[in-house]
């Protein structure tokens, strides 16, 4: 299940690049950076902290659009 999600973001990844949406040096080395992030979350996260579920998700949605060349459209 692993390897087919990491497959599913790398070709999302160069689709995405090919089709000018993205802007990224490298396909394996920013979709392992990306993949990294939501896997720490597990870590981390908990009942503990302040935030919710919602709150880390769009936080970490916009950190991968901006290492993807985007800005997202809540942001100048």
């Amino acid at each position: 299940m692993r390897g087919e999600a990491r497959r599913l973001l790398f070709q999302a990844l160069h689709d995405g690049a090919e089709a000018g949406v993205f802007a990224l040096d490298d396909v394996i080395l920013t979709g392992t950076a990306i993949a990294a992030i939501g896997m720490r979350v597990a870590a981390w996260f908990g009942p503990d902290q302040p935030y919710t579920r919602e709150q880390v998700a769009d936080h970490h949605a916009r950190l991968a659009l901006r290492m993807l060349g985007v800005t997202p459209k809540d942001e100048p």
